[in-house]
């Protein structure tokens, strides 16, 4: 067995400047957190953000920049810019709504990983800070490897003015769905779509189309028959009403058989 060792650690405090806990960080790659009193966990101590006191004391007309982790965080901030990130990595429900909170009124620029994972805590990101901050944007670094993040970016010769430049020319934050589509069960499947909602949608959509797009965000497991069964429709109306909602726009995807794999791009918005 290959021996662990701590190649870095994280310390994160209270808004009042308190330690909470130590992140540390081990090769190979996992994680534990240590309290102040010496205590040694696998379970997140409390949910907190990275380097809190900054962001805290920050100006709200300077720009904060989310990130996947903390170094990450840490190599903006070493450059003099705003950054934070969650203590438990990237992902689909790893962001608390705890959070949202410390951005309001502010202006954040989310960095997303280039991979999968990234895309989705971007998303997640994007979709709880959206309504509280002053304006939110998830950018896609250009020229980074697969699973690369802004720490590539600058050390292939990215800079912050470069940077800064990319995040004042992105698009603002526009909500956005991703549902995973798979088969579940017998006869079953589930919906993995990106749907975008402008105003131009908004004006000529009917009713159902708006109910089906909302069943699909809100329910645990968005089937066929799950969403008819929400929102009081047949299985056959569901059904045309997908297809209806594909040919406008307002899901993205490819269909495969019965199946539709989604081929939406998270930093990208558009008004339908």
């Amino acid at each position: 067995m290959a021996t662990r060792k701590t190649i870095a650690t994280y310390s994160y405090f209270s808004s009042e400047g308190n330690l909470v806990f130590v992140k540390l960080r081990y090769e190979p790659k996992d994680f534990e957190y240590r309290t102040p009193d010496g205590r040694i966990s696998r379970v997140l101590p409390r949910k907190i953000l990275y380097r809190l006191p900054e962001l805290l004391t920050a100006s709200l007309e300077q720009t904060v920049f989310v990130t996947e982790g903390e170094k990450d965080a840490d190599r903006l901030c070493s450059l003099g810019l705003v950054a934070t990130c969650n203590p438990d990595g990237g992902g689909k429900g790893k962001w608390s709504p705890a959070y949202r909170q410390h951005f309001r009124g502010r202006h954040v620029v989310i960095l997303a990983d280039n991979d999968w994972t990234g895309a989705e805590h971007a998303y997640d990101v994007g979709r709880q800070l959206h309504r509280v901050a002053a304006s939110v944007k998830v950018l896609s670094l250009p020229n980074v490897p697969h699973k690369g993040d802004v720490s590539d970016y600058l050390d292939t010769g990215g800079t912050v003015e470069a940077l800064l430049q990319l995040a004042d020319a992105g698009t603002l934050w526009q909500q956005r769905l991703d549902v995973e589509l798979k088969p579940r069960g017998r006869g079953s499947r589930e919906f993995n779509a990106g749907w975008i909602v402008g105003r131009a949608f908004r004006a000529t959509a009917t009713a159902q189309e708006k109910l089906v797009l909302i069943a699909l965000e809100c329910l645990r497991r968005p089937t066929q028959a799950n969403v008819g069964a929400a929102v009081g429709l047949s299985l056959r109306r569901v059904k045309s009403i997908l297809a209806a909602l594909r040919a406008k726009g307002a899901i993205q995807g490819v269909k495969l058989g019965r199946e539709v794999v989604s081929c939406s791009h998270i930093g990208a918005a558009h008004d339908t």
